[in-house]
């Protein structure tokens, strides 16, 4: 599995291997970011859409 993802991200799979591991101690940490990208996400497509209704007339 690790593999499939490295080749698929470029990451080198050390690098995959730590970033579990850190998720694994704080995953409350790792979650709230998570969280925090997605309500980010969320947010920018909100006010993109409504910029495109405005322009639209």
């Amino acid at each position: 599995m690790l593999k499939l993802v490295s080749e698929n991200t470029g990451l080198a799979p050390r690098l995959l291997n730590t970033a579990i591991r850190y998720w694994a101690v704080y995953p409350a940490d790792v979650d709230g970011e998570i969280a925090a990208a997605d309500a980010a996400e969320e947010a920018a497509e909100q006010s993109w859409k409504r910029e495109r209704d405005l322009l639209a007339g």
